[in-house]
C-alpha cells in the first residue's frame, strides 16, 4: 500500500492488541528492512497505562535501529492524537 503512494507516506502502528507471537525484535526488525523507498516516520502509540510496554517497545525500536539503520525515525507516544500532533510537528529527516 505504501509503496503505491506518489508520496511519502508516515506509519502509526496502534497497538491496542497483543504482540504477534514470536519474538518482537525480529518483527520490528523485518518491518524497517522492508520498507519501500517513500516509508515515511513510524509512531508507535502504546496504551498510557502500559510504561513497561511502552519503555520495551522503546528499548526494542533502539536496538533495532541501531542495527539495522534507516532513514525512518521510530517515534513512541502514548495516544493517537499526539501522535498526529508529532506528524504533523516533526519535519521529515
Amino acid at each position: 500500500m505504501i509503496a503505491a503512494a506518489p508520496h511519502q507516506t508516515d506509519l502509526i502502528i496502534w497497538h491496542r492488541v497483543p504482540f504477534p507471537s514470536g519474538n518482537p525484535m525480529a518483527h520490528l526488525a523485518r518491518t524497517l528492512k522492508n520498507q519501500p523507498p517513500n516509508a515515511g516516520r513510524i509512531v508507535i502509540v502504546t496504551p498510557p497505562l502500559s510504561r513497561p510496554l511502552d519503555e520495551f517497545i522503546r528499548s526494542v525500536a533502539g536496538i533495532v535501529q541501531h542495527v539495522y539503520p534507516t532513514k525512518n525515525r521510530v517515534i513512541s507516544t502514548t495516544t493517537i492524537e499526539q501522535a498526529r500532533v508529532l506528524l504533523s510537528s516533526v519535519p521529515h529527516t
